[in-house]
């Protein structure tokens, strides 16, 4: 079973340092890990953002059933990502996805994290965000926020803004 929440995002971040395994899949052997475009995927991303490139936009494109959720969720461990705005297409995809982010799918399951980590917190933003209060609380409880593009389009601009200053990355998913 993962460990429980951390009582604040930061709590949650210290716990992931050093934990993803780069550890690669062999169906041949029954040995657990990454699937073979997850292991690319990741070291492609790494690779992007360590030559300079922190503020240029990275594009991963994984085929379908090659598991581009839980590679959102190895790059937010490996990387320790402060805070993620993931955007989504649609309601069932934000429940989905954000219920992933919440326990880190199959990742602890095949060995790649272990089960000792806090879990991320994560909010689920269902209605535009209606003041720059509501935006603080999300930030500040939250190290990965869950949206679609129409409740962002509903928010408040100020608040808007403060969510888009404050969120270190961004992912979006157009599956």
């Amino acid at each position: 079973e993962l460990a429980s929440f951390a009582s604040r995002p930061a709590s949650a971040i210290k716990t992931w340092k050093n934990t993803l395994l780069f550890t690669l899949e062999d169906e041949t052997t029954g040995t657990d890990g990454l699937r073979a475009p997850q292991f690319g995927a990741l070291h492609a991303i790494s690779a992007h953002f360590s030559v300079g490139k922190q503020f240029d936009p990275a594009t991963v494109v994984l085929p379908t059933g090659t598991g581009k959720t839980e590679t959102m969720l190895a790059k937010l461990i490996y990387s320790q990502l402060s805070r993620v705005l993931v955007i989504v297409p649609s309601s069932a995809l934000r429940t989905q996805i954000g219920k992933k982010f919440v326990s880190l799918g199959v990742l602890p399951t095949i060995g790649v994290i272990p089960t000792t980590i806090a879990r991320p917190r994560v909010a689920f933003i269902t209605t535009g965000i209606r003041s720059l209060d509501e935006a603080q609380t999300i930030i500040a409880e939250s190290n990965v926020i869950v949206a679609l593009p129409d409740s962002l389009k509903e928010s408040s601009p100020e608040a808007l803004a403060y969510i888009a200053d404050k969120c270190t990355d961004l992912i979006v998913d157009e599956a």
